[in-house]
């Protein structure tokens, strides 16, 4: 049986790594049951929960209204609510989507190494890259049921069969590519349209303009991206008026020429976070990477090479170019950086084994050994931090204390949670803008257990105490917060772990 696995192993190099790819991804199962994170992810999930519940598939609604404060469209919502049909409402199937496009990002790049530019090494490297790369392994990216791991999802495969299409000209890789691209622009809107200009520029340089400019699938393709994406806008405007001039605002002009929410930077901002977090250590390799993947004779890798550089440059000019920025919009350039850094580090590899271990062991036990020499400690330090995040987020430990101090059956039917505030300024809520009650992870949990538990959460500020009545059972796990209520009500303890206290209200004092 050994010599059997041994010679499948030398026969299937690419098919043996694989498996091996998929367990560095294992990591992210930890995240899965964290609570609900505050700000975006906790706005789509209650987008995601409210569809699932009035199944409307055009329009995201928050608390019962559409939602003219995330104008995304739905592809995201319509995989969450998937996972809410298939495993309730929860963390798991709010991120499942996430995990499903980090695997497919993963699968991707080995792919395009082990069978496009025929090395397996480069594919394994290039996973093991990206894994380590802070900007991408991270909370609003890899962690996280938010829109941009799908979005670099899709760009890796938009970039991925582009280039397949170019050096081939099969018909499967151009509709490939089209899908792609619609995934994409149902995923994140405008954003999504980010890679073409590097695509064009890519396109330019193989001097095959005039081969597209003649391609009649070109001209069908943009055709039917009109009709899916434009019939959706148009759509979701007549079932919702302001919509489209709320997509203006948020993602067209206004996210571009004006800071949203002061979010802004210098013209170096993701220069600066490359350079200091989300690209370390790996950015001090990318030169000497990039020179050993373009002096080998391989003229395939060379223009792959040459396309993931013109993407990465148009993509990080074009978010420089915005007023408002934020660091996971650099989120798909990781990808083709990665495999970038893996086609050098592989040159590396094949010089020692040529020169040193290739008389001693096979190539996949000499790749596997590199990797683990040249990867374990960046991949250690990967899980530390996510482990440090995990344990020092105190924020989160704060939403923890509150899901533990729910009752576990539906007796009582109602609770009130009392909460601090999220949002410290003084603005009326809108629409568009958060107020003072606004509280986007208590919602979608309200939402979840109501669903899941017939259990009914009364969200309560410190502004709206007055509406608690005797009788009523409440949790309170600020201590501030406990206070006020002790000197408003006459209490009854029926539970108390600290931070938090179940109390029922017997009369006001």
């Amino acid at each position: 049986m050994i010599h059997t696995l041994t010679t499948w192993v030398r026969q299937h190099p690419a098919r043996a790594l694989f498996p091996v790819l998929l367990l560095a991804v294992a990591p992210l199962l930890l995240v899965l049951r964290e609570p609900i994170y505050l700000w975006d992810e906790s706005r789509v999930a209650v987008n995601a929960a409210e569809m699932a519940l009035n199944h409307n598939w055009l329009v995201a609604h928050f608390e019962g209204q559409p939602d003219l404060w995330n104008t995304k469209p739905p592809l995201l919502l319509w995989l969450q609510v998937l996972c809410i049909k298939l495993f309730g409402f929860n963390e798991v199937a709010i991120r499942l989507p996430t995990i499903g496009a980090v695997l497919v990002t993963v699968s991707a790049l080995y792919w395009f190494s082990a069978k496009v530019l025929r090395t397996a090494a480069a594919g394994l490297f290039a996973v093991l890259v990206l894994l380590t790369t802070a900007g991408y392994f991270r909370v609003h990216v890899a962690w996280s049921g938010d829109y941009d791991g799908l979005l670099v999802c899709w760009q890796l495969l938009l970039l991925v069969f582009y280039f397949q299409y170019l050096e081939k000209a099969r018909s499967r890789d151009w509709w490939l590519f089209t899908g792609a691209l619609l995934g994409a622009i149902l995923t994140k809107g405008v954003a999504g349209l980010l890679g073409l200009p590097g695509l064009l520029l890519y396109t330019l340089w193989q001097g095959r303009l005039g081969f597209m400019l003649l391609n009649r699938k070109l001209y069908i393709s943009v055709a039917l991206l009109l009709l899916l994406v434009g019939g959706y806008y148009l759509g979701h405007e007549i079932s919702t008026p302001g919509y489209w001039q709320a997509v203006r605002e948020n993602e067209l002009g206004g996210r571009f020429s004006t800071a949203l929410n002061d979010l802004t930077g210098p013209w170096n901002y993701y220069l600066v976070y490359l350079k200091i977090r989300d690209f370390v250590p790996w950015l001090y390799w990318l030169a000497p990477a990039l020179v050993l993947a373009w002096w080998q004779p391989n003229q395939v890798q060379r223009r792959a090479v040459g396309l993931l550089v013109i993407f990465s440059a148009c993509w990080l000019l074009l978010i420089s170019c915005s007023a408002t920025k934020l660091a996971w919009y650099a989120a798909p350039i990781y990808p083709p950086l990665a495999l970038l850094t893996g086609l050098g580090i592989a040159q590396l590899w094949q010089w020692l084994h040529t020169a040193y271990l290739g008389r001693y062991i096979s190539r996949v036990v000499s790749m596997a050994v590199f990797a683990l020499l040249f990867f374990g400690l960046p991949y250690r330090g990967m899980l530390l931090d996510m482990l440090i995040q995990l344990q020092h987020r105190t924020l989160y430990h704060f939403y923890r204390s509150y899901l533990s101090a729910l009752p576990a059956s539906a007796q009582p039917a109602s609770v009130a949670v009392v909460v601090p505030d999220i949002v410290k300024t003084n603005v009326v809520s809108t629409a568009r803008d958060p107020g003072r009650e606004y509280n986007p992870v208590f919602t979608f949990y309200k939402l979840a257990y109501k669903a899941g538990r017939n259990l009914d959460l009364r969200i309560t500020s410190v502004r709206q105490l007055a509406s608690l009545a005797p009788a009523d059972t409440v949790i309170v796990c600020n201590e501030a917060l406990h206070q006020q209520v002790q000197a408003r009500f006459a209490t009854r303890t029926l539970h108390q772990s600290a931070p938090c206290h179940t109390l029922v209200l017997v009369g006001p004092k």
